[in-house]
C-alpha cells in the first residue's frame, strides 16, 4: 500500500508539472515580449496558458473524482434508470466523433431495461468506455455496443477495431495513470480507473480482452445492487 501511495504520488507529480512547465514557459515568453515592447503574437501565447489551465483543471477534477470513490465519500444515489436509454443517449453526443473518424457503429441495446444505481456515476462510467473506444479506434474502424440482461445482472460490452494487447497490458489498463503503449492521443489514464472504482462500488466487475473484433471492455451490473448487500 506505501509503495503504491508512492508511485501515485509521483504519477500525479509527473502530471501535474507538465502543463505547469508549458505555462512556465508561456509567462516567460510573454514577459520577453513586453520588456521589447512586442505585441506580435501575445495572443497565441494567452491561449496556450488558458488551454493548460484548462488541461490543469479538469486533471485535478479527475484526481478528486478517483480519491472520493477510494475513499467512499460520495455514496451512491441509487435509483432505477434505464442504462439503454443512457448509452443511446451517450452514442448520440459522440455521433460527430464517430462520423468524422468514419467509423462503422453497430448497437445491439434492449428496448427497455431497468438496472437500479447511480443514474449520474455510471453515465460517468460508460462516457469514459465509449470515449477511449472512439478515440483509439483507427479511421475507418469498427465499434460494437452491446448490453444484455441475464440471471439479474446487465451485461455491457463494447468492442473497438485495435491491435492485440498483451495480457499484461490488459490487466493494468485499470490502474490510474496506466497508458496503452506509446500512444500520445491525450488524456491521463485516469478514466478507466474511475470506471472500474464506479462499477465495483455497484457491486459490478469490469475486465478487458482482446476479441476476434478487436479490443473489448465488457461490465456486468447486478439489476439491483442492494441485493447483494453491497
Amino acid at each position: 500500500m506505501i509503495r503504491g501511495g508512492r508511485e501515485l504520488t509521483a504519477h500525479i507529480s509527473h502530471e501535474l508539472r507538465t502543463p505547469l512547465t508549458r505555462i512556465r514557459l508561456a509567462e516567460e515568453m510573454l514577459r520577453e515580449k513586453l520588456e521589447q515592447r512586442n505585441c506580435t503574437g501575445l495572443g497565441r501565447y494567452l491561449d496556450d496558458i488558458r488551454e493548460d489551465i484548462e488541461e490543469l483543471d479538469v486533471l485535478i477534477g479527475r484526481i478528486l473524482t478517483l480519491s472520493k470513490l477510494d475513499l467512499k465519500e460520495s455514496p451512491l444515489s441509487l435509483g432505477p434508470f434505464d442504462p439503454a436509454n443512457q448509452m443511446n443517449e451517450l452514442l448520440g453526443r459522440l455521433k460527430p466523433a464517430i462520423d468524422r473518424k468514419d467509423i462503422q457503429l453497430t448497437v445491439d441495446i434492449p428496448i427497455e431495461t431497468t438496472l437500479r444505481g447511480d443514474r449520474d456515476a455510471l453515465q460517468t462510467a460508460f462516457s469514459n468506455i465509449l470515449e477511449n473506444a472512439v478515440k483509439y479506434s483507427p479511421p475507418g474502424g469498427r465499434l460494437k455496443v452491446d448490453i444484455e440482461v441475464a440471471e439479474g445482472a446487465v451485461e455491457v460490452s463494447v468492442t473497438n477495431t485495435a491491435d492485440t494487447i498483451p495480457q499484461e497490458e490488459l490487466e493494468r489498463i485499470f490502474e490510474p495513470f496506466h497508458r496503452l503503449g506509446t500512444k500520445k492521443e491525450g488524456g491521463f489514464g485516469l478514466g478507466l480507473a474511475i470506471t472500474r472504482k464506479i462499477i465495483e462500488a455497484h457491486g459490478g466487475t469490469i475486465g478487458a480482452q482482446n476479441a476476434a473484433e478487436g479490443f473489448r471492455i465488457s461490465a456486468r451490473l447486478p439489476l439491483d445492487p442492494t441485493e447483494g448487500g453491497t
